[in-house]
């Protein structure tokens, strides 16, 4: 099974499932899912699927991840990545952060592309912040200057 998403019908299907108005799909994958819940060392499989890095246009261009049947690709699993969110590189096809109050993995099939995106990820993350950051200043610098 191909880790990257590169047949054409099976992109306009996860599209048309997300919405491409309202988000922009800026990786997708197949990976499995997986948690810890209750015990951290006892590991559980949710689902194997296609794994989506979204942007939301809408709300703020927040950022988010969500886990798609391989079937009709409908949405199974989604977390909106925040400001507390830490992302870490376990193995080059292993990543996990804390959520829900387990820990979430992922095993990605395709090990090259994935260094990419966790490269991706934490450049757009720290990005978005501080272009909210400055836009935060700015308007304080220009609220001080116009009293």
């Amino acid at each position: 099974m191909s880790g990257i998403i590169c047949d054409e019908s099976m992109k306009a299907a996860i599209k048309n499932s997300l919405g491409t108005q309202k988000n922009q799909i800026l990786y997708a994958t197949v990976a499995d899912l997986y948690f810890t819940s209750p015990d951290p060392n006892n590991w559980t499989l949710y689902k194997t699927g296609v794994l989506a890095f979204v942007r939301d246009r809408l709300k703020d261009n927040s950022f988010f991840f969500t886990l798609l049947d391989l079937d009709g690709y409908n949405p199974l699993w989604t977390y909106e990545i925040d400001n507390n969110f830490n992302y870490k590189s376990i193995r080059r096809n292993f990543h996990s952060f804390d959520a829900y109050g387990a820990v979430i993995l992922f095993f990605f099939f395709l090990t090259l592309f994935i260094s990419y995106l966790f490269d991706f990820i934490l450049l757009t993350f720290l990005l978005s912040l501080f272009f909210t950051l400055f836009h935060f200043y700015f308007s304080l610098f220009h609220l001080f200057l116009s009293h």
